[in-house]
Protein backbone atom coordinates (compact mmCIF):
# COMPACT_ATOMS: atom_id res chain seq x y z
CA UNK A 1 0.00 0.00 0.00
CA UNK A 2 1.45 3.34 -1.10
CA UNK A 3 0.80 6.16 1.39
CA UNK A 4 0.82 9.83 0.37
CA UNK A 5 0.59 12.43 3.15
CA UNK A 6 -0.90 15.64 1.78
CA UNK A 7 0.31 18.84 3.42
CA UNK A 8 -2.86 20.76 2.59
CA UNK A 9 -5.63 20.80 5.17
CA UNK A 10 -8.19 19.10 2.93
CA UNK A 11 -7.97 16.23 0.51
CA UNK A 12 -10.24 18.09 -1.90
CA UNK A 13 -7.46 20.59 -2.57
CA UNK A 14 -5.53 17.72 -4.16
CA UNK A 15 -8.51 16.16 -5.92
CA UNK A 16 -6.90 16.51 -9.30
CA UNK A 17 -4.17 14.08 -8.23
CA UNK A 18 -6.30 11.84 -6.05
CA UNK A 19 -9.15 11.46 -8.52
CA UNK A 20 -7.14 11.65 -11.74
CA UNK A 21 -8.38 9.00 -14.13
CA UNK A 22 -11.68 8.52 -12.31
CA UNK A 23 -13.63 11.14 -14.25
CA UNK A 24 -16.87 9.73 -15.62
CA UNK A 25 -18.88 10.56 -18.69
CA UNK A 26 -22.62 10.24 -18.33
CA UNK A 27 -23.14 7.35 -20.73
CA UNK A 28 -26.46 6.38 -19.21
CA UNK A 29 -25.02 3.77 -16.85
CA UNK A 30 -22.99 5.97 -14.50
CA UNK A 31 -25.77 6.28 -11.94
CA UNK A 32 -26.23 2.50 -11.91
CA UNK A 33 -22.48 1.96 -11.54
CA UNK A 34 -22.36 4.52 -8.73
CA UNK A 35 -25.29 2.84 -6.93
CA UNK A 36 -23.63 -0.56 -7.32
CA UNK A 37 -20.47 0.85 -5.74
CA UNK A 38 -22.46 2.23 -2.79
CA UNK A 39 -24.22 -1.12 -2.33
CA UNK A 40 -20.86 -2.92 -2.32
CA UNK A 41 -19.66 -0.57 0.43
CA UNK A 42 -22.82 -1.05 2.49
CA UNK A 43 -22.62 -4.84 2.17
CA UNK A 44 -18.96 -4.89 3.20
CA UNK A 45 -19.69 -2.85 6.32
CA UNK A 46 -23.15 -4.16 7.15
CA UNK A 47 -22.39 -4.20 10.90
CA UNK A 48 -22.41 -0.40 10.81
CA UNK A 49 -25.39 1.94 10.66
CA UNK A 50 -25.84 4.31 7.75
CA UNK A 51 -27.33 7.72 8.52
CA UNK A 52 -30.36 7.37 6.26
CA UNK A 53 -31.45 4.05 7.73
CA UNK A 54 -34.38 4.10 10.11
CA UNK A 55 -32.81 3.32 13.45
CA UNK A 56 -32.85 4.78 16.91
CA UNK A 57 -29.09 4.24 17.16
CA UNK A 58 -26.54 6.89 16.26
CA UNK A 59 -25.27 6.53 12.68
CA UNK A 60 -21.72 5.34 12.02
CA UNK A 61 -21.46 6.90 8.56
CA UNK A 62 -23.29 8.65 5.75
CA UNK A 63 -22.75 8.43 1.99
CA UNK A 64 -23.28 11.29 -0.43
CA UNK A 65 -26.01 10.85 -3.01
CA UNK A 66 -24.07 12.06 -6.03
CA UNK A 67 -20.80 11.27 -7.83
CA UNK A 68 -19.85 14.85 -8.81
CA UNK A 69 -18.38 13.57 -12.08
CA UNK A 70 -15.99 11.07 -10.47
CA UNK A 71 -16.32 7.37 -9.70
CA UNK A 72 -15.69 8.11 -6.03
CA UNK A 73 -17.87 7.43 -3.00
CA UNK A 74 -17.70 10.20 -0.42
CA UNK A 75 -18.28 8.90 3.12
CA UNK A 76 -18.73 11.02 6.24
CA UNK A 77 -17.46 8.78 9.02
CA UNK A 78 -18.65 9.21 12.62
CA UNK A 79 -17.41 5.89 14.07
CA UNK A 80 -13.69 5.21 13.65
CA UNK A 81 -14.29 1.54 14.48
CA UNK A 82 -15.19 1.15 10.81
CA UNK A 83 -11.42 1.32 10.21
CA UNK A 84 -10.92 -1.94 12.15
CA UNK A 85 -11.11 -5.52 10.94
CA UNK A 86 -9.17 -5.45 7.66
CA UNK A 87 -10.64 -2.15 6.51
CA UNK A 88 -8.13 -1.57 3.70
CA UNK A 89 -8.50 -5.12 2.44
CA UNK A 90 -12.28 -4.68 2.31
CA UNK A 91 -11.98 -1.40 0.39
CA UNK A 92 -9.50 -2.91 -2.07
CA UNK A 93 -11.85 -5.86 -2.57
CA UNK A 94 -14.69 -3.45 -3.41
CA UNK A 95 -12.42 -1.66 -5.87
CA UNK A 96 -11.49 -5.00 -7.47
CA UNK A 97 -15.19 -5.87 -7.85
CA UNK A 98 -16.20 -2.51 -9.30
CA UNK A 99 -13.24 -1.47 -11.45
CA UNK A 100 -11.57 1.92 -11.37
CA UNK A 101 -13.06 3.79 -8.41
CA UNK A 102 -12.09 5.44 -5.14
CA UNK A 103 -13.36 6.32 -1.70
CA UNK A 104 -12.98 9.53 0.25
CA UNK A 105 -13.56 9.52 4.01
CA UNK A 106 -14.17 12.67 6.06
CA UNK A 107 -13.77 11.70 9.70
CA UNK A 108 -15.66 13.36 12.54
CA UNK A 109 -15.67 12.96 16.28
CA UNK A 110 -18.99 13.47 18.03
CA UNK A 111 -20.55 14.22 14.62
CA UNK A 112 -19.07 17.70 14.42
CA UNK A 113 -15.34 17.82 15.21
CA UNK A 114 -13.42 17.30 11.96
CA UNK A 115 -10.44 14.94 12.50
CA UNK A 116 -9.16 14.79 8.95
CA UNK A 117 -9.81 13.01 5.68
CA UNK A 118 -8.29 10.36 3.51
CA UNK A 119 -8.79 8.96 0.05
CA UNK A 120 -8.28 5.40 -1.10
CA UNK A 121 -7.67 4.13 -4.61
CA UNK A 122 -6.39 0.67 -5.54
CA UNK A 123 -3.40 -0.01 -3.25
CA UNK A 124 -2.93 3.71 -2.53
CA UNK A 125 -3.93 5.77 0.51
CA UNK A 126 -3.95 9.56 0.43
CA UNK A 127 -4.13 11.15 3.88
CA UNK A 128 -4.17 14.77 4.94
CA UNK A 129 -1.72 15.94 7.57
CA UNK A 130 -4.67 16.46 9.92
CA UNK A 131 -5.74 12.83 9.39
CA UNK A 132 -2.17 11.73 10.17
CA UNK A 133 -1.84 14.05 13.20
CA UNK A 134 -5.15 12.75 14.60
CA UNK A 135 -3.57 9.27 14.79
CA UNK A 136 -6.11 8.01 12.27
CA UNK A 137 -3.42 6.88 9.85
CA UNK A 138 -1.95 4.46 12.39
CA UNK A 139 -5.48 3.35 13.30
CA UNK A 140 -6.42 2.62 9.68
CA UNK A 141 -3.21 0.65 9.06
CA UNK A 142 -3.92 -1.81 11.90
CA UNK A 143 -5.48 -5.10 10.94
Amino acid sequence: MVIDIIENTELSSKKQGFLKGLEVNDNGTINLDFEKLKISFRNSFDDFIEENETSEEEPDYSITDWHYGFMCIHVNLFNMNLFKDNFLEKINSIIDENGECAFQFECYENDDVFRGDCGIKKDCLYATKKFHDSNLLSFIMKK
